[in-house]
């Protein structure tokens, strides 16, 4: 079996390539790492209580759930720039 992978800035095109590759090689297996992580952060309470503990308690919204946005921004926020 050959194995491929495919990396990338953000908006880079990636997620393009993919569904390119899809389309005409309908065989092909792609693991979405975005799709595996969101589905981790919407399930998996043990994630969720490891963000807060790390992030703080904002990581978490009203209804329970991951706040994707203000863990972004913090994520962004701890990385050095230059």
């Amino acid at each position: 079996m050959r194995v491929a992978v495919l990396t990338g800035g953000i908006a880079s095109g990636k997620s393009t390539v993919c569904r390119i590759m899809k389309e005409f090689l309908p065989s092909v297996e792609i693991f979405d790492c975005d799709a595996a992580v969101r589905r981790m952060l919407d399930s998996d309470p043990a994630v969720a209580t490891t963000l807060a503990q790390t992030f703080g308690e904002n990581v978490i919204d009203a209804e329970g759930k991951v706040d994707r946005d203000f863990l972004r921004n913090s994520v962004f926020q701890m990385m050095p720039r230059g």
